[in-house]
């Protein structure tokens, strides 16, 4: 008879079925392509981390920058302007801008069209110099107060001209002489020595024409002998703490004049200083 046929009688491996003595994997052996259904191989760290990593370039970095912050702040007035640049030139006078940065930030102040935009030209000045504290004073700018010893003392013009303006300092005492000649102090842009500036002024056969900014009081007490003494300041804008201009004298014979008027150019240009 023939043998009774095993119940355990291994069976011819199919196609398609891996063989058992083939399930574990050899030492250093490939690894065969993923079938469907089937779990793919694990991608090694360092290929993983590359594959997350964005591409290096222009493209990349401009990609990652953040979304700029929009400007919300109210638009800017051509006051608003102007008394920015007034700022700017305080800080050049003072030395914390030169010439180029001064001539840089007053040409945007000039293109800003936002509060914002103007706040950025303050950014790295101290705080009394910021938009902020402009819009806290909405009176006109006044002229620069530094105390400090003041320049030339005296102005005199004999059959001749004496002309003082830009960012020239003027000392808190001082006096203007003209005969047969003309004076001419500009304050516009000028650095007062104090809050008070008394200014002497006789004008015999001549005349003596001052110049003031927005913003700056003005008391006068002098009188004219057949000559004239005319104060046309103004003071309509002025802060609480304004400076004080003092102007006493006589004119003979000739004219002395005191008006306020709006600086030439809100740029502001290099500081000249006229002969004493």
């Amino acid at each position: 008879m023939p043998p009774e046929a095993n119940d355990h009688t291994e069976q011819p491996p199919q196609p398609g079925t891996p063989d058992a003595s083939s399930a574990e994997a050899k030492p250093g052996s490939a690894q065969p392509p993923a079938e469907p259904g089937r779990t793919p191989p694990a991608v090694p760290p360092a290929e993983a981390e590359a594959a997350r990593t964005p591409p290096a370039g222009p493209l990349a970095e401009r990609a990652q920058r953040p979304a700029p912050v929009p400007d919300t702040t109210p638009r800017a007035s051509d006051a608003e302007r102007n008394q920015a640049i007034d700022r700017l030139r305080a800080a050049y006078v003072e030395g914390r801008l030169d010439q180029e940065e001064f001539d840089e930030r007053s040409d945007a102040a000039l293109r800003a069209k936002t509060i914002g935009q103007l706040e950025r030209l303050f950014d790295d000045l101290p705080a009394s110099y910021t938009q902020g504290g402009l819009a806290r004073h909405p009176g006109a700018p006044g002229p620069v107060v530094r105390p400090g010893q003041g320049g030339s003392r005296v102005a005199v013009a004999v059959m001749s001209g004496v002309e003082r303006r830009g960012a020239w300092r003027v000392p808190v005492d001082s006096t203007a002489f003209a005969f047969m000649g003309g004076v001419e102090l500009d304050l516009r842009t000028a650095v007062l020595s104090g809050p008070v500036t008394t200014i002497t002024a006789v004008a015999i056969m001549g005349g003596v024409n001052i110049v003031v900014p927005p913003g700056m009081r003005v008391e006068s007490s002098g009188f004219g002998f057949m000559g004239g003494w005319d104060n046309r300041a103004t003071d309509d804008r002025l802060a609480p703490d304004a400076p004080l201009l003092r102007v006493r004298g006589l004119a003979f014979m000739g004219g002395v004049e005191i008006r306020t008027k709006e600086p030439r150019d809100p740029r502001g240009q290099l500081p000249r200083t006229g002969s004493a």
